[in-house]
């Protein structure tokens, strides 16, 4: 047996010892008052079991057998001694102190009164393979996410328990334990691990869902993914499952995806292996996995739980016999707070002065904005009203008679662009005013070719409406003119806006970065003859933005500027992550390009960290493994690029370009949409 039992004279066990410490408990006995003693995991699956959702029967090794495992085999004075004067950053250091400690802990006896209650409690579940998940303290809390962190093993027998359990609980020590737990600033607190131990679901059809979309943030739609086989094949991101989005109300499915399941995760009859994997054949392999009353029953299911929490939430489920099951749920904590504002674009050689003269009542100005300018980065952010506007601009294309007079416009307008040449025997002012009409010309017709001012299109191609095809046709023609509006306007910005530069620059004593921090009436005023004022150009490069008060647009500096960048980055999310746009796993340096037309060299192996890709970039990308955005959605330039080029791609961040430094050290998960850093930059030239 595996258990160690208690033979010859003087073994009875003690009542006082069994009484005097709980080690084990029922999981239906575990509620929201007890994540001190079972973890978060534990806790919310109690939750769940009172509110009668279909959760696999089992119990939980307290965090009290943890303390005594740490306390008989002195485990916690070795433990001090490693994590002693650890950084996150010092990633060879975090690896090497997690080998020692999963050989301490591997070496290390279960006390046997321990022993004795596990056992016990193994036996009345009455099943040969359970499931074994870590359940820490603090793990699934609203204000941090431990997830993917700890261990968990499927299809554990009684042969390999003892085993598992001592996994989970040096889980805890794994590198990106360590790291996450030192730079979240975890570890002076005390962490302690739980484990559940649960009957095995050895599930026909497994995955996650989530009651708010996690990435477009949408808590009208809940999103489903879904694989064949064993629920585990989705969350570690080693098969691209099939995708449901799903409308809370009136509850119906609103898209399909489809993907190729030609192997499934099943538990393996080898004792040496907890699961395998199996080919799949056709036509299972090019099947949904679930049905579409399927899908309902269990949006119903993850919108309870949603219910009972009381904020948005992931959960993991498995389908088995005609029945669903939950095997855990935590909250979304990218989502608890609600951003207020929505970050639209991220550029740097678009400044002051053209934003300026974009946020014209016939332009970007037509929507509620809240423009942040610092370091020569501008971070445009659209507020709840922006996006509200957006859309019913959005609508306009729908409208054929409008397209086609948009299309029209566009090729003349690429033509002025292409063409443009400054007359400047004429006098100076008449041709500003020509350079800004047209310059404002080009922003009028463009402000329709990104999102979210395509959103009434793109949504006719997700509910798969009559004429969706249409649609397609529409995003794809506005797509060419971006490209090309896009490349010709380096003419107008070259030719144009650098002979006013130079002409100002020698008439008034100022720098270049000073001219392109002059607002348009500013530089009317200065070709009239009245000198800029200096100062207030200078307060502006310190860092400003454009906001409408009392019905226009004012650019503010100074004690205002930094309580709207606090309001505004406060309200952004603190994880980097987005959308999948072409998947894989890479790992590299990032090299950051914000610039709107020009170019830089990319060293190779470089993970390429951008607002958005241009067409003038796309020679350079040969060094490129990976591409990361702030903007976008799937159909945007980036992700056509990556899907020419087979590189992993994750668009839509928001926070990228923000959160990442040159030189950064990240690995990019675009099968999860998730960039992880691995190493600052900034912290290693600290050593």
């Amino acid at each position: 047996m595996v258990f160690a039992k208690r033979t010859g004279p003087g073994a009875s066990w003690s009542l006082f010892t069994l009484l005097s410490m709980e080690y084990v408990r029922q999981l239906q006995l575990i509620n929201k008052n007890d994540t001190v003693i079972a973890g978060g995991k534990a806790a919310a699956l109690g939750e769940m079991i009172k509110a009668d959702i279909p959760v696999p029967s089992g119990f939980v090794i307290l965090t009290s057998a943890y303390e005594k495992f740490l306390a008989d085999n002195k485990l916690d004075v070795a433990l001090e001694k490693l994590l002693q004067g650890l950084h996150h950053s010092d990633m060879h250091a975090v690896e090497d102190v997690s080998k020692k400690v999963s050989m301490l802990f591997e070496n290390a006896r279960i006390p046997e009164d321990v022993l004795f209650e596990i056992a016990k409690n193994f036996g009345i579940l009455g099943t040969t393979h359970v499931a074994v998940r870590s359940s820490a303290v603090g793990e699934d809390s609203t204000n941090i996410s431990w997830a993917g962190q700890f261990d968990s093993y499927l299809n554990t027998t009684e042969k390999v328990l003892l085993k598992n359990i001592r996994r989970c609980w040096s889980s805890l020590f794994t590198p990106r334990a360590i790291a996450y737990r030192l730079e979240k600033q975890q570890y002076n607190k005390r962490t302690s691990m739980a484990v559940v131990i649960q009957k095995m679901v050895e599930s026909e059809v497994a995955g996650v869902a989530f009651s708010a979309h996690p990435v477009s943030g949408d808590t009208k739609q809940l999103l489903i993914e879904a694989n064949l086989g064993l629920g585990e094949s989705v969350v570690s991101g080693s098969t691209t499952p099939d995708s449901y989005v799903v409308g809370k109300s009136p509850r119906r499915v609103i898209q399909i995806n489809i993907s190729e399941k030609h192997r499934a995760l099943v538990r393996s009859d080898s004792d040496d292996a907890d699961n395998e994997w199996v080919s799949v054949s056709e036509p299972n392999a090019y099947a949904q996995a679930l049905r579409n009353d399927q899908i309902l029953e269990l949006a119903d299911l993850v919108i309870a739980i949603e219910e009972q929490y009381g904020f948005p939430c992931d959960v993991e489920w498995a389908f088995k016999q005609g029945k669903f099951y939950v095997l855990q749920s935590r909250p979304i904590t990218t989502l608890i707070a609600k951003e207020k504002y929505h970050l639209h674009y991220t550029v740097s050689d678009l400044g002051i002065l053209h934003h300026n003269i974009l946020l014209v009542p016939d332009g970007y100005g037509r929507l509620e904005y809240q423009t942040l300018v610092e370091k020569g980065i501008v971070r445009a952010y659209l507020s709840e009203e922006g996006i509200s506007q957006a859309r019913e601009h959005s609508k306009k294309l729908l409208d054929k008679n409008f397209f086609n007079a948009l299309v029209g416009r566009a090729a003349d307008m690429n033509r002025r662009l292409v063409e443009y040449e400054p007359a400047m025997g004429t006098p100076a002012l008449p041709e500003w005013d020509r350079l800004v009409g047209v310059f404002n010309d080009m922003w009028s017709i463009y402000f329709y070719c990104e999102q979210p001012m395509q959103m009434a299109v793109e949504e006719m191609i997700l509910k798969k409406e009559p004429d969706s095809d249409c649609a397609h046709h529409v995003l794809e023609t506005l797509g060419r003119i971006k490209l090309q509006l896009h490349e010709s306007t380096e003419n107008l910005l070259r030719k144009g806006f650098e002979t006013f530069a130079d002409l100002l620059i020698q008439r008034y004593q100022i720098t270049k970065e000073e001219f392109y921090a002059l607002l348009q009436d500013e530089v009317r005023l200065a070709l009239q003859g009245i000198a800029p004022p200096v100062e207030e150009v200078r307060a502006r490069l310190l860092g400003c933005i454009f906001l409408k008060q009392e019905g226009s647009w004012q650019c503010v500096t100074g004690k205002d500027f930094a309580q709207w960048k606090k309001r505004i980055e406060q309200s952004q999310p603190g994880d980097i992550v987005g959308a999948g746009a072409y998947p894989g796993i890479a790992k590299g340096r990032v090299a950051v390009h914000l610039s709107w037309t020009n170019v830089r060299e990319i060293p190779e192996g470089s993970i390429l960290v951008t607002g958005m890709t241009n067409p003038q970039i796309i020679p350079y990308l040969k060094n490129t493994v990976a591409i990361v955005t702030d903007e976008g959605g799937l159909t945007c330039h980036a992700a056509i690029i990556s899907r020419e080029l087979k590189i992993p791609c994750v668009v839509g961040t928001k926070t990228a370009t923000r959160l990442l430094e040159e030189g950064d050290l990240v690995e990019v998960n675009a099968y999860t949409g998730a960039v992880t850093i691995l190493e600052r930059i900034s912290e290693t030239h600290h050593k």
